[in-house]
């Protein structure tokens, strides 16, 4: 069994119309350990998103205030989309998500 955690997904992007979504790689068999979200220094509420490949909701978090950084023992297998909703229009997130191997 590997122990290392690597990011599986790092984005960064623009919030048009208050919206921001990216898919991951596809994730072999792994547990998602953490992830972050960052709005510098703006005051930016929102939503987030993170989705699998059959349409399921994986964790749903709403109100978020400018920074997530939460973790997570979630198993993880293939592709997800990260979605950012509800935020302020026309502004830069970065959004990180960290993964530990499992084989």
């Amino acid at each position: 069994m590997s122990v290392q955690i690597y990011e599986s997904a790092t984005s960064s992007g623009d919030t048009a119309s208050g919206y921001f979504a990216f898919n991951t790689l596809n994730i072999r068999d792994g547990l998602l350990k953490h992830v972050f979200v960052d709005f510098g220094n703006t005051t930016t509420q929102f939503e987030l998103k993170l989705t699998d490949n059959r349409n399921r909701d994986i964790i749903y978090l709403n109100s978020c205030n400018t920074v997530l950084n939460r973790s997570y023992d979630l198993p993880v297998r293939g592709i997800y989309t990260m979605a950012i909703s509800n935020a302020t229009v026309d502004t830069q997130c970065r959004i990180r998500l960290a993964v530990q191997d499992v084989f």
